[in-house]
């Protein structure tokens, strides 16, 4: 017959338990390469920012930024190289953008800024500074600059969506027409 836990023993159980499901709490919100919200959690974080942006008329812009022939990169130079460019990007975004702001790391080499309070042309001075600042300090990789440019689209609420999916749906056909207009550039969804 098991023995009953002493209560200092149960209460260290509880308390392992539930810091452990903080942690994999943390680990299915959060990116581990760049700390970034993953596309998940900003799925459930829109919706509410969209709602709250209705309710107050605020407007909300998205951008979605792609790291220009990445897949040459891994290819190339292998995943850990691939990595370091990511996290190189990852330092230069949360730098330029607002505590405010929820970044997220789309996938691969997709990443995407959530701007309250911002009309799409200010999204798009903050992706140019972005863009700019990658260009201008390249990610080194194994003591050698690796020169590596960078797409993006941007999408507002109200002016490209009328919700979740559109503005979503509206900043990747920016960064579709930004990578087929000569890549390396930022480019604003041109209506809904």
């Amino acid at each position: 017959m098991p023995r009953p836990l002493a209560q200092g023993r149960l209460v260290a159980s509880v308390g392992h338990r539930a810091a452990r499901a903080r942690r994999l709490d943390e680990a299915v919100r959060r990116d581990p390469l760049s700390g970034f919200l993953t596309l998940a959690t900003l799925l459930d974080e829109l919706e509410s920012v969209l709602a709250y942006a209705r309710r107050e008329g605020e407007r909300i812009s998205f951008l979605l930024m792609d790291i220009d022939h990445f897949r040459r990169v891994n290819e190339q130079l292998g995943y850990r190289a691939g990595d370091q460019v990511l996290a190189h990007l990852a330092r230069l975004i949360r730098e330029r953008v607002r505590a405010s702001d929820l970044i997220v790391r789309m996938g691969g080499e997709e990443f995407g800024v959530l701007f309250r309070h911002c009309a799409p042309t200010d999204a798009r001075a903050v992706a140019e500074q972005i863009r700019a600042a990658l260009a201008a300090h390249p990610p080194v990789v194994d003591g050698t600059p690796l020169p590596v440019r960078l797409s993006a689209g941007v999408a507002g609420y109200p002016d490209h969506s009328v919700g979740m999916r559109e503005l979503m749906l509206a900043s990747e056909r920016a960064l579709r027409q930004a990578k087929e207009t000569g890549r390396d550039r930022v480019v604003i969804s041109p209506g809904a």
